[in-house]
């Protein structure tokens, strides 16, 4: 009995290993929040940049984040948005204003990161109702 335990977690073992690494695009019924928390750093990552540069990054290249989760937010994402200052804006506005969605949004719906840092899942009308008003 005891040698099938581990028979079973020496196959198991690597494939939730698998699911769980980093860069990884995240799968399943977690994904969303996964993505959600990638959009959080990415927003983090911006202020900090345009903190640090005195302008706002053009490019998500430009952020202290990691060589995977750029890679991963680059496959996932539209980034054709980014280049709105956070310090010259009207703090109002940017609660509107789309920052980063998902390439998918605008025909299927998903996660849209706004300027003010909210993340939010929406339709693909109400994504589109949005996009492209930089």
């Amino acid at each position: 009995m005891r040698r099938a335990s581990i028979g079973f977690l020496v196959v198991v073992l690597p494939f939730l290993t698998l699911t769980e690494a980093p860069g990884q695009p995240a799968k399943d019924a977690g994904d969303k929040e996964v993505q959600k928390a990638r959009l959080q750093t990415l927003y983090k990552a911006y202020q900090a940049y345009e903190v640090s540069k005195g302008k706002p990054a053009k490019k998500v290249d430009d952020l202290a984040l990691e060589p995977a989760v750029i890679k991963e937010i680059k496959q996932r994402f539209n980034l054709d948005e980014l280049g709105l200052s956070l310090v010259d804006a009207k703090k109002e506005d940017l609660a509107k204003l789309v920052m980063v969605y998902e390439k998918v949004a605008p025909k299927d719906g998903g996660q849209i990161l706004f300027y003010d840092g909210s993340v939010k899942t929406l339709t693909a009308k109400e994504v589109n109702k949005l996009v492209g008003k930089k």
